[in-house]
């Protein structure tokens, strides 16, 4: 299908797949008896690999080939460190204060193809 000089191509979109690990550290503190942080560190890989067939786009644009990746063959790999803290002051028998951050990372993003999205786009 074409739009003037644009070519869209609404082909279901291929598999992807990869391998993900994460190794997570914890402790809590006790600073008083109405003070406690909580810390963590939680360290993620994802690799990216095969299977995996591409088109080879040269400067210009245009498709000059394609290629084919070998199943379980890297394809790329991410890792990432990921702090985590929490603060909680309790100010009563049944009553606190929290406080919280952390930084989390998302190797696999969601393309839609619709201009709306659903809740099963997840």
């Amino acid at each position: 299908m074409a739009s003037g000089d644009v070519d869209f191509n609404i082909d279901t979109p291929p598999k992807l797949y990869a391998h993900e690990s994460a190794v997570y550290v914890l402790d809590e503190y006790d600073f008083t008896d109405r003070l406690r942080a909580n810390v963590g560190l939680r360290l993620s890989r994802f690799d990216h690999v095969g299977p995996l067939r591409t088109t080879i786009i040269d400067e210009r644009g245009n498709s000059v080939g394609k290629e084919e990746i070998a199943p379980g063959k890297p394809i790329a790999s991410f890792m990432a460190l990921e702090p985590r803290a929490s603060l909680r002051y309790t100010t009563g028998p049944k009553s606190s204060v929290k406080a919280s951050f952390s930084r989390a990372q998302q190797y696999v993003h969601l393309a839609s193809f619709g201009s709306s999205s659903l809740p099963t786009d997840v």
